[in-house]
């Protein structure tokens, strides 16, 4: 069984909010997201449906459109022992399986309620939602024995809900008012009742804290005892007008966060004096959500901004590129090491790492500190496959290889229209190799060939004289001296050992003292080797080569055969993919090992592609990615070493990499 993916390193609060992925959340829209963390879970909602991510990569694993209820926003709880995932949308509480939200273990319609907005708050036995001016109790084992509160004179408006540390009581705001329910008199008369005298008939947040219960609504915050519900003090925020208003408390207890406004106000606890205030940057009027942690941790979310504030002012933002500026709402993790955002049909993760924020071309050196000690066969290294197939058009050559389908060649070149069907199918990469190494790319698959006294990459057509992608290959190493690329020549065509040996010399005069030869120990353990030893001795290339009388001829060469498993399998459905994925991806090896994670196109498929999609290499890819990086993301264990895809322009597998590599590798020396 492979083991889970987990968080060994400890991480400080710096910075924590630098984004490590982002995933559109299909279906949703533009709308309000709410998320949920739990475990190695995000749960992500909008728009009715629910999603459950992987809060590592952010790959959505399930997804559950709620069938039945109508598209609103959606609010989520979660069961105290973090096994059933509570749903409140359209005037409906919805409970899951957390472990698979497709599977829906029950449902309750409030009946007679409102269909808009449904809070929730969950304790140890019971789910307690609020909508339209009524809350209900609903237990978890027995939902259909389900109890509610009219909240009589109380409106019919937005019901929001906090509930105190022994459950005895549940505070309730609404429409400028506050309730307090005794739980174990649910349907009967109130606790308490404070209409906030003044403060007009908004929505009503509440929370409770050190003992005392806060409400804050319409530019107010207030303080009011839990006992009888009087005011015991009361702010009214001087200047930044009437606005709805969301609270947090400081994890020490001193202090009551308000936000409002786009800005952020810090009150004592006791007393409700204010101590500072923070507007937050081109959050003018928004809604702002906010977050805290231990040692002084405060998040707020606001007008697609996401900032960390320390003593009263904007330590770090982070601006969510491209995600518009919508409310943003926050989750934090459990180990308080990471913090998610949802906004605008959109869900991040983030941590201090900021794995999307990372500058690609040098990831390595970046993570110096986490992978230097690990062997290089050991490190999670994303690759391309048929790297140099980037320069294919319908005017390329015909290679002597086989990666033309045979019945298609005799009629390629008699047809312009046969020779652009065939490059597409052949064209693997969108990317030179030089954009791909600073993408991130680290293993390259190059198929060579003779062409003449030349020799050229090809993928059914010839593609790119070597010379030039060395040259790639030198000019970034050069710019980033920490970076260590697998060279893999694991196919020839049409080659003597004269052209095998001009390679070999090639290579070794190309990149020098860089080059990271099989002795390189100089104990005979050079499969061993870690990225410290690599580092310490300036080497960045190791080339892999498929002739074994070269090899033992040039110890610069690795073996394809000794050196490095890659087992083959050429598949034509994402089904097939996974299947294989599924029985060679958890074997430790003693080698290099390499996996790919692309669909191999048959004759039937190359004449689908004239009828429909996907009708091209890039076409394939694109239909087949998400579900390879789906697949590695549940699936990932420290056996799986070198990963490739076809047309790997998008950051998904090199983000990826960065973070196990950072979070796992280094717990695995």
């Amino acid at each position: 069984m492979h083991r889970k993916l987990n968080n060994p390193v400890s991480l400080t609060y710096e910075n924590i909010i630098k984004t490590d992925w982002v995933d559109s959340l299909p279906d949703t829209g533009f709308e309000i997201v709410s998320v949920l963390q739990h475990g190695q879970y995000l749960y992500a909602a909008a728009n009715g449906y629910v999603m459950q991510l992987s809060a590592l990569t952010g790959l959505i694993e399930k997804s559950n459109n709620l069938p039945g209820l109508s598209k609103n926003e959606v609010n989520l709880a979660l069961s105290q022992d973090g096994s059933i995932l509570i749903v409140g949308t359209h005037g409906s509480v919805v409970a899951l399986d957390a472990s698979d939200i497709t599977r829906q273990l029950w449902i309750n319609d409030l009946k007679g309620q409102d269909v808009g907005i449904v809070h929730l708050i969950c304790g140890a036995n019971t789910v307690y939602a609020g909508t339209g001016g009524y809350v209900n109790a609903i237990p978890l084992s027995e939902p259909q024995n389900f109890q509610t509160n009219p909240l009589k004179g109380a409106g019919d408006e937005e019901v929001r809900l906090a509930l105190s540390p022994d459950e005895s009581q549940l505070v309730v705001g609404t429409k400028g008012i506050v309730i307090c329910i005794d739980t174990n008199n649910f349907e009967g008369n109130f606790a308490w009742k404070n209409s906030l005298s003044g403060q007009g008939e908004s929505v009503v947040s509440v929370m409770i804290a050190d003992g005392y219960a806060y409400a804050g609504t319409n530019g107010h915050v207030n303080q009011l005892s839990m006992q009888n519900g009087s005011m015991q003090s009361t702010n009214d925020l001087k200047g930044l007008d009437y606005y709805e208003i969301r609270l947090a408390a400081a994890a020490d207890g001193n202090s009551i966060y308000a936000g409002i406004n786009g800005t952020v106000v810090a009150l004592s606890a006791s007393g409700l004096n204010e101590q500072w205030r923070c507007g937050l940057p081109d959050a003018q009027k928004s809604i702002v959500n906010l977050i805290t942690g231990n040692n002084g941790l405060l998040i707020a979310g606001s007008a697609g901004i996401v900032s960390m504030i320390t003593d009263g002012e904007v330590k770090y933002t982070n601006t969510l590129p491209g995600l518009d500026t919508q409310e943003v709402r926050l989750a934090l993790s459990q180990d308080q090491q990471q913090v998610f955002f949802g906004t605008n049909g959109y869900a991040v993760g983030a941590s201090n790492l900021g794995a999307r924020t990372i500058n690609t071309n040098n990831w390595m050196e970046q993570l110096g500190n986490a992978i230097g000690p690990v062997k290089l066969r050991n490190l999670f290294i994303p690759g391309s496959h048929d790297s140099g197939s980037y320069n294919i058009t319908a005017n390329s050559g015909i290679g002597p290889d086989d990666g033309i389908p045979g019945w298609l060649q005799p009629f390629i070149n008699g047809s312009d229209t046969l020779r652009q069907i065939a490059a597409g199918w052949a064209a693997a990469q969108g990317q030179n190799v030089y954009q791909q190494l600073n993408n991130g790319i680290r293993y390259l698959d190059l198929r060579a060939a003779t062409r003449g006294s030349e020799i050229w990459l090809l993928h059914g057509f010839y593609s790119v004289n070597v010379d030039d992608v060395l040259q790639d290959v030198a000019r970034f190493v050069s710019e980033n001296r920490q970076e260590i690329i697998i060279l893999d020549f694991n196919h020839f065509y049409s080659f003597d050992s004269d052209s095998y040996l001009k390679l070999a010399n090639k290579l070794k005069a190309t990149f020098s003292s860089n080059i990271i030869p099989r002795n390189f120990d100089n104990k005979g353990d050079y499969l061993n080797i870690t990225v410290n030893d690599i580092w310490a001795k300036n080497g960045q290339i190791l080339v892999l080569f498929d002739d074994e009388s070269t090899v033992n001829s040039c110890p610069w060469l690795w073996s394809e055969y000794v050196d490095i498993y890659s087992p083959y399998y050429a598949d034509t459905t994402v089904n097939g993919l996974i299947a294989d994925l599924d029985t060679r991806g958890h074997t430790s090896h003693s080698s290099f090992y390499y996996l790919h994670g692309q669909l191999t196109p048959d004759t039937g498929m190359i004449i689908a592609g004239e009828f429909k999609s996907p009708s091209n290499l890039k076409e394939l890819a694109a239909s087949s990615n998400p579900s390879f990086m789906q697949w590695l993301t549940k699936n990932y264990n420290p056996a799986i070493n070198i990963m490739a895809t076809d047309w790997v322009s998008e950051p998904d597998l090199v983000s990826f990499a960065i973070l196990v590599n950072k979070y796992y590798r280094s717990s695995q020396v």
